[in-house]
């Protein structure tokens, strides 16, 4: 992923599935949590969700961020039991 402001650029596109409207959380590596006893809960984290926009010429993705935050090298991932329907563009 590479981001700049609210909007990033995603190294997938169409071709791997993605649709526009499809919403995908943002997970990022290096990151340790833990819990109220500092018990290590995982070492990557899900920091927001982006959503699918449109697609460019090279077969990449573009998409904004609908919650939290993106930086360049953060992962992407489908939203598991996402409780809104997928949103489809018309033109």
């Amino acid at each position: 992923m590479a981001a700049a402001g609210g909007s990033c650029v995603l190294d997938a596109g169409a071709t791997s599935g993605l649709f526009a409207g499809e919403r995908l959380e943002i997970w990022r590596a290096g990151v340790e949590t833990y819990d109220s006893d500092f018990l290590r809960l995982g070492e990557e984290v899900r920091v927001g969700v982006v959503v699918v926009t449109a697609f460019d010429g090279s077969g990449r993705a573009k998409a904004r961020v609908a919650e939290g935050e993106a930086l360049p090298g953060d992962r992407v991932r489908p939203c598991k039991g996402d409780p809104s329907p997928a949103v489809t563009f018309r033109r």
